[in-house]
């Protein structure tokens, strides 16, 4: 069955280059930071161990999309002041990062991007960058 005239609405399922396209055109809506501190123990012979403390902080960014706009656009002003975002708003994206920089060692990069329809994830992008002193980085995706 085909259909002439189709419009966007929240049954509409979007791609991820879609997805960014849309980001990048109304920003964030929520952002987020933090500080981490963390340490790790690992066992170098038998009965020593080496604790390396580290330090960072992390962020999120959250995206929205509005499937209404054109039915926003016709209400009057009265109705714009009381129309419900959230009703008629769904997640699309989240993006996380997170940095620790391990004392004397080495430092440790995750970026995360997350791919949402309605209350679905349906695609998650995971980049991890160890970066060692005096060495190359290394990357995993």
């Amino acid at each position: 069955m085909f259909f002439s005239k189709r419009k966007i609405d929240s049954i509409k399922k979007f791609t991820t280059n879609e997805i960014d396209s849309i980001c990048k055109k109304n920003g964030r809506d929520i952002i987020s930071e933090g500080r981490i501190s963390t340490s790790i123990e690992s066992k170098i012979k038998r009965n020593q161990t080496k604790i390396l403390n580290g330090s960072g902080g992390f962020s999120y960014k959250l995206y929205v999309n509005h499937f209404n706009e054109e039915n926003y656009d016709k209400l009057s002003k009265i109705e714009k002041r009381k129309y419900d975002f959230d009703k008629y708003s769904d997640l699309i994206k989240g993006d996380y990062h997170q940095a620790i920089h391990y004392e004397n060692s080495y430092s440790e990069n995750i970026y995360g991007e997350f791919y949402y329809f309605k209350t679905s994830l349906f695609y998650v992008k995971i980049k991890v960058i160890r970066t060692e002193n005096n060495k190359e980085d290394i990357s995993e995706t």
